[in-house]
C-alpha cells in the first residue's frame, strides 16, 4: 500500500476553534451561572467579565467582521442607537444607559461571535447541543433546587425561566434526531426535551404554561409528519401531565378568571403603558423607563385604580408594553422588522434544504424549523414577561443569521452527495428523523438571497 493511500485513510485532525470554545464558556457562565451558586470565587475574580472581554478580543482579532453587513445586525445596531440616544431625554437616564448596555452585551457577547465562529454544521452541533444541555440544567435546577426559579442573572425569576425554557424546547426536541446518531442518544435527547418541559411546569408560571402550549403546537405545525410528531408530543405531554400536582392544575385553571388579582394588575399596568405610548408615540419615554414613569400616568389616568397602590418602580410585565411606550414607533418598527425578516429567513432555509438527506443539511434545516417554533414561544410568553432587554429575542436573531450563513455555504443540491435529483426512496422522502422534503405550514413562493 502506498504512503499516499495510507495518508488518505488517516482521520482528519479536528481543527481548533478558540472562538467557539470561548463562546460556549460564555454561554455556560450566562445560563448555568456557576459563579452564583457553586464557585462563588469566580464572581469575585470577575470571570464572566474576563471571558466576555476575551470573546470580544477573539472576535476583533480572529473573527470576520462582515456580520455588521447583515441586514438583521444593522437593524439591531439601529435599535441600540435609538435606545442609546434616549439617554438624553429619559427621566431616568441611568436605566436608559443600563438597558442600552445590555443590548450591546448581547450583540458583542453572543450574536456577532455566533456569526463569526460557527462556520460549519459540526460547529453548529457543538454550540446548539450545549445550549440545550444548559437549559436542561436550568430545568433541573428549577425543579429540585430553587423552587421554580433559575440559577440567577436573567434567569432568576420564575417567569423568565419558563420563557427561556420554552424557547429552548424546540432545539432539544428537533435536535435529538441530528445531534445524536445512536438510538440511545436520541432517547436521551427526548429525555432532555422532557426535562426542559418539566422545568416550565416547576416554574408555576401561567404565562410559561401558555408559551409551552404554543411552542408544542408550533413544533407540530412546522415539523414534517405532523401526525407522528403529534403522537410523540402527546405522549410526552401525557407523561408531563401525570407529574403535575393538583395545586399546579388549580393554579393554571385561573388563567380565564377575570377576577384574578394578577390578571387585573397586568391589564391595569398595560393600560398605563398604552397611555404612555400615546403620549410619546414616536420616540417613546426612553429605554428602561416604564417603571420610572408609570406612577405619573397612574395619577393622571381617568381609569379606576383597581390595585389600591402605586405601580412606581414596577415593570410592565409584558415585552410588548415595554417596547411600545419605551421605544415608540421607531423602536417598534425596528423590532418587528427584525422579527419578520428573521422568520422569513428561517422559512427560506427550510425550503432551500427541503429534500436534502445529507447530515449537514439536516442539522441546519432542523435548527431552522426549531427557530420558527422557538420564536412563537417568545411571542406568546413574552406577552406576560418584560424580557425586551434580556437575551431571549436577541440570541434568537443571532441563531437566524448564523443559520443563514451556514445554509448559504452548503453545496447546492445536485453538486454534492445529496441531490434533489436523487431517486425517490425511503431516504429521500423520509430520513427517519421526522424530516421529509415537504414542510407543512410553509407555502411555496419565490425568495431572494438568504442573506437579505
Amino acid at each position: 500500500m502506498s504512503v499516499v493511500s495510507q495518508q488518505r485513510r488517516l482521520p482528519a485532525a479536528k481543527e481548533s476553534n478558540p472562538g467557539l470554545t470561548t463562546l460556549n464558556l460564555n454561554n455556560i457562565l450566562l445560563v448555568a451561572r456557576p459563579q452564583d451558586w457553586l464557585l462563588r470565587f469566580l464572581g469575585t475574580v470577575h470571570l464572566p467579565m474576563l471571558v466576555a472581554f476575551a470573546l470580544l478580543g477573539l472576535w476583533l482579532t480572529r473573527g470576520k467582521v462582515e456580520g455588521f453587513k447583515d441586514r438583521l445586525v444593522i437593524l439591531y445596531s439601529l435599535f441600540i442607537v435609538h435606545c442609546g440616544i434616549s439617554i438624553f431625554w429619559a427621566a431616568n437616564n441611568f436605566w436608559a444607559y443600563k438597558s442600552t448596555l445590555d443590548l450591546v452585551m448581547w450583540l458583542f457577547g453572543g450574536v456577532l461571535p455566533m456569526i463569526a465562529f460557527v462556520g460549519k454544521p459540526q460547529e453548529l452541533r457543538r454550540l446548539m447541543s450545549l445550549w440545550v444541555l444548559l437549559h436542561v440544567f436550568v430545568g433541573i435546577y428549577a425543579q429540585f433546587v430553587n423552587h421554580g426559579a433559575g440559577p440567577g442573572g436573567y434567569l432568576g425569576d420564575e417567569n423568565d425561566v419558563a420563557l427561556a425554557l420554552c424557547m429552548a424546547l424546540p432545539y432539544a426536541y428537533l435536535g435529538r434526531t441530528v445531534f445524536y446518531k445512536s438510538a440511545v442518544g436520541r432517547l436521551m435527547g427526548t429525555a432532555c426535551a422532557l426535562m426542559i418541559a418539566v422545568g416550565v411546569v416547576a416554574s408555576e408560571s401561567r404565562g410559561g404554561f401558555v408559551a409551552l402550549l404554543v411552542t408544542a403546537l408550533a413544533i407540530i405545525w412546522f415539523s414534517p409528519h405532523r401526525v407522528r410528531n403529534l403522537l410523540v408530543v402527546a405522549v410526552l405531554g401525557g407523561a408531563l401531565y401525570l407529574g403535575m400536582s393538583q395545586a399546579y392544575l388549580n393554579d393554571m385553571s385561573t388563567i380565564n378568571d377575570k377576577q384574578d388579582s394578577t390578571r387585573v394588575a397586568r391589564l391595569y399596568s398595560w393600560g398605563r403603558g398604552w397611555e404612555m405610548f400615546l403620549d410619546n408615540p414616536v420616540i417613546g419615554v426612553g429605554a428602561g423607563n416604564y417603571p420610572w414613569r408609570v406612577a405619573e400616568y397612574q395619577e393622571r389616568s381617568t381609569a379606576e385604580n383597581v390595585l389600591g397602590r402605586s405601580l412606581g418602580g414596577r415593570v410592565a410585565h409584558s415585552m410588548y408594553f415595554t417596547l411600545f411606550p419605551e421605544t415608540g414607533l421607531v423602536g417598534t418598527a425596528l423590532f418587528f422588522a427584525m422579527l419578520i425578516i428573521g422568520v422569513n429567513r428561517l422559512r427560506r432555509i427550510v425550503r432551500q434544504l427541503a429534500g436534502r438527506a445529507d447530515p449537514d443539511a439536516l442539522v441546519v434545516r432542523q435548527m431552522a424549523v426549531a427557530g420558527l417554533a422557538s420564536v412563537f414561544g417568545l411571542l406568546s410568553g413574552g406577552a406576560f414577561v418584560s424580557v425586551l432587554y434580556y437575551p431571549h429575542f436577541w440570541y434568537w436573531l443571532g441563531i437566524v443569521v448564523m443559520l443563514s450563513k451556514l445554509a448559504a455555504r452548503l453545496e447546492p443540491a445536485g453538486t454534492g452527495t445529496a441531490s434533489q435529483s436523487t431517486p425517490a426512496g425511503p431516504r429521500a422522502q423520509d430520513t427517519g428523523n421526522g424530516n421529509s422534503s415537504r414542510i407543512p405550514g410553509l407555502r411555496s413562493g419565490r425568495y431572494g438571497s438568504l442573506c437579505q
